[in-house]
């Protein structure tokens, strides 16, 4: 069929013509958005702006616009109406073309699938997609920056080697307006889709985004992020990638509390990691032993799983730090080892990388431990703790101002992180070898504030109390140290945290001493 307009052959494709096809069907009623496309393009699943698109190029046909509405009026929020007086010819071609055309105008249930499209399954690691955001106002730079903003967080997403993130492609033919996360989740093959809707009102935006788990139907995270229009190309790496954070974390903090729901035995190896990751942060010898019995499970059931590997790496470095079983050597050969194989079976993984700088910075390697941490922010730039352990390095390694830079960056990604007092300590230790003594206490006395610190971050504190001349509270922190780890001593503090240039925090040092603290470790007779 064709469609002619005062005897002449009008551009159509056989998509506008079906389309009015169905509007001639319907007249004067409002059309939803969602049963013109089960009309037009079911079992396809288009987005929003292929059906605006087709709605445009047919009333460009009719020699209609968006502007006249002389034919096809828009209903704002619901769909369109063909409110044209019109009179159907009844012809041979025209009566069978209208009846193949309405076989598919039934709405399609949830359950009803096409018998030739198989449903992926949902991948063992965490799995996303990012749907197209919605945008209030209609000028065309709030709409190109929603969508920018959409690209560049699923651009973002996709670096993350531990997050199966489904391609934009295939993410932006669905429409989340008109269906619902269960189906959307089933027809991707995954279980968590990002929301997003962003407003702009004079110089500001405002973004604020959800995540919600597809295979539940519920909302387990949302977060608004402001931001000026003015500078915002700027800015907007800087926000994407403190989203593209925030939701990490997000979904990182639902898997894990989904393992904890699953019966041991019917855990997969991606549910048994994250099960080790609740207690990797938890130095206390208990904790340190039932994660790696989680990350020993883990590879067990995958042993090319790099991120248990890279999670054991951690627990020995982890085991330097307290000193649980008396034999730092071993530890930090078996913390290089499994840092090496975490690498070998995943060199984009940015955890993987992360446990070798670690294990470089515990052995005195500032420098190459250095360049290992800026490979991780490389591979993943929105990575807080990566930041963090840069800030560390660099405050043992005559370089504090550039901690303190680098703490900072830290703390824009991840403003709430459960690390909050590691990164409040390391800025204490950084003002401290800066010689802003009163500031570094004030930073902190904030990490021992913190429900997880623990008696490194006590000790810190002692010092900075010391230096700034509260010798009192400096005393009752060096107690704190002592009652939390009565073997404790500056010497290990020396060495969990080492110094390229040891003369260049000897203040430091003899502060946390003059406080209190042992030089080296006593041995308790009995």
């Amino acid at each position: 069929m064709e469609l002619t307009r005062f005897g002449r052959p009008q551009r159509t494709e056989p998509l506008h013509i079906k389309l009015l096809t169905f509007m001639f069907q319907n007249p004067n009623r409002v059309l939803l958005y969602e049963e013109l496309v089960a009309a037009v393009w079911y079992p396809a699943v288009v987005s929003n702006s292929a059906l605006n698109a087709a709605i445009s190029n047919t009333r460009k046909a009719l020699g209609d616009s968006g502007k006249c509405q002389k034919y096809i009026k828009t209903v704002s929020g619901s769909g369109y109406r063909f409110i044209a007086d019109f009179s159907i010819i009844d012809t041979p071609q025209f009566a069978n073309y209208a009846q193949n055309s309405s076989q598919n105008v039934k709405l399609p249930r949830s359950d009803q699938t096409n018998s030739t499209h198989k449903e992926p399954a949902l991948p063992n690691k965490p799995s996303i997609a990012v749907l197209d955001f919605d945008c209030v106002a209609a000028d065309q730079f709030s709409t190109l920056f929603a969508r920018g903003l959409c690209i560049d967080i699923n651009a973002q997403l996709s670096r993350q080697s531990h997050i199966f993130t489904i391609a934009r492609a295939s993410a932006a033919r669905l429409n989340p307006n008109l269906m619902r996360p269960e189906d959307i989740g089933r027809i991707l093959g995954v279980r968590y889709l990002v929301y997003g809707h962003v407003l702009h009102t004079g110089s500001q935006f405002r973004i604020t985004l959800s995540i919600t788990d597809a295979t539940q139907d519920c909302e387990i995270w949302s977060e608004q992020f402001d931001c000026s229009a003015d500078g915002l190309l700027m800015l907007q790496l800087e926000i994407i990638l403190a989203i593209a954070s925030a939701i990490d974390r997000a979904v990182e903090t639902c898997e894990i509390e989904r393992a904890f729901l699953l019966p041991t035995e019917d855990l997969n190896a991606w549910e048994a990691y994250h099960r080790g990751l609740w207690h990797i942060d938890k130095p206390t010898p208990k904790d340190i032993a039932i994660a790696q019995a989680h990350f020993q499970y883990a590879i067990k059931l995958d042993p090319r799983l790099c991120r248990a590997y890279a999670g054991l790496s951690i627990i020995h470095t982890n085991k330097v730090f307290i000193n649980v079983d008396g034999n730092t050597t071993e530890d930090m050969s078996q913390a290089s080892d499994y840092a090496k194989r975490a690498i070998e079976h995943g060199d984009r993984d940015a955890l993987a990388h992360w446990s070798w700088g670690k294990v470089l910075f515990l052995a005195g390697e500032h420098q190459q431990s250095l360049q290992v941490y800026r490979n991780v922010v490389s591979l993943s730039p929105s990575y807080a703790h990566a930041y963090v352990a840069i800030a560390a390095v660099c405050a043992h390694h005559d370089k504090n101002t550039e901690a303190l830079t680098h703490i900072a960056q830290g703390e824009r990604l991840s403003p709430c992180d459960p690390l909050q007092f590691a990164q409040d300590s390391m800025r204490a230790v950084a003002l401290a070898n800066l010689q802003h003594y009163q500031q570094a206490a004030d930073s902190a006395v904030n990490a021992v504030a913190a429900p997880n610190a623990y008696f490194m971050t006590y000790a810190v504190a002692a010092a900075c109390l010391y230096l700034s001349q509260d010798i009192q509270s400096a005393k009752a922190m060096a107690d704190k140290a002592l009652q939390c780890q009565p073997d404790f001593s500056v010497s290990a503090y020396q060495r969990c945290f080492p110094a390229s240039d040891e003369s260049s925090r000897s203040d430091f040092i003899e502060a946390m001493i003059a406080s209190g603290l042992p030089r080296t470790q006593t041995v308790s007779q009995n």
